[in-house]
């Protein structure tokens, strides 16, 4: 989907990673590509409490960026490792994208309701 229309997969263009080394940013950012891959390894991720204002991380209903009114929401990111035969890259996946990277679905409502505790 690109400004609320929806693009067909035919028509997003085959790209390899080793692509992006001579890219500037300013070009992948406007472009959608698909790019087939494998994640190698997670190499990071979190998952807890944020201050809905700040975003400083909430820690036992205390913002840690010094916010008095403290509404949090949970957080996460998960980055991997992806490559894909010509090169491989770091990859974020957003909070919005980690219950598709996570089996089985219910694992990350029940991640938040232990850190949420």
């Amino acid at each position: 989907v690109r400004g609320g229309e929806y693009i067909g997969d035919e028509l997003v263009p085959e790209f390899y990673l080793i692509r992006f080394h001579s890219l500037s940013a300013d070009v992948v950012d406007k472009r959608i590509l698909k790019i087939s891959c494998v994640l190698k390894e997670v190499s990071d991720s979190d998952f807890g409490c944020r201050c809905a204002e700040c975003y400083s991380r909430v820690v036992k209903n205390t913002c840690l960026g010094g916010c008095k009114n403290v509404r949090s929401v949970f957080s996460s990111y998960i980055r991997c490792v992806a490559e894909d035969g010509s090169s491989s890259a770091q990859l974020l996946f957003p909070h919005s994208l980690v219950p598709k990277l996570i089996r089985p679905p219910d694992t990350l409502e029940k991640i938040e309701r232990y850190t949420t505790r």
